[in-house]
């Protein structure tokens, strides 16, 4: 299939995974992300065919794009940023647990996003692992390294052994933390839900820090 051909594939399917007929996609840089209206992701070659493997990392960005759409609450989402203005922690904690928390529900909706999800997991996690040294000193800080944690944990099911990888580069101290995080997004039925989890769990990966020195 030809580039030109899956991006109009994709604006289809963004409109009905996000339930907007109006949702706007558009194909730039190298990241994704969705302003709750418009979805932007990785840009490809129009004239080229795209590969298996580029179809499902792209359709799992358009997959997870389009479940904030469905599923979080922009308006929250505002006024949280500026609650926490400059708090990096906290905010990295929240979309960790935002991710997981409407992956979880992309999937139970369409469950063929599952192939999807896994495939742009795969390719984060090899990004992360390809760029961090395993030597690593921030990897035992849980102010740094617990909030992508909190993703590798999560997809622990459906994200493919890269998860396992990632995980096996911090510290049991920080690792065997995560679960019970995990397992509480089971009782969030909303963004702000997660976003008060997301502040217990900030705090802690502050103090664990905190305790190392």
């Amino acid at each position: 299939m030809k580039g030109s051909l899956f991006q109009h594939e994709m604006v289809k399917t963004s409109a009905v995974f996000g339930r907007k007929n109006d949702v706007q996609v558009r194909f730039k840089g190298d990241s994704a992300y969705t302003d709750g209206k418009t979805i932007t992701v990785p840009s490809i070659n129009h004239s080229a065919d795209v590969s298996d493997k580029q179809r499902d990392v792209m359709r799992g960005y358009i997959d997870h794009e389009a479940g904030h759409i469905r599923h979080s609450d922009f308006e929250a989402l505002e006024e949280f940023g500026a609650k926490h203005n400059g708090n990096k922690l906290i905010m990295k904690t929240h979309n960790a647990l935002e991710d997981i928390w409407l992956e979880r529900r992309v999937m139970k909706d369409y469950p063929g996003s599952t192939q999807n999800l896994r495939a742009v997991t795969d390719e984060v996690n090899k990004t992360f692992l390809g760029g961090v040294d395993p030597l690593d000193e921030r990897l035992d800080k849980p102010s740094w390294v617990g909030p992508v944690s909190l993703t590798w944990e999560g997809r622990k099911g459906y994200g493919g052994p890269t998860n396992q990888q990632c995980l096996d580069l911090i510290p049991d101290r920080i690792s065997r933390n995560l679960p019970k995080y995990i397992k509480a997004l089971d009782a969030c039925e909303n963004t702000k839900d997660v976003m008060t989890l997301a502040e217990v769990a900030a705090r802690s990966f502050a103090q664990d820090s905190m305790d190392d020195f």
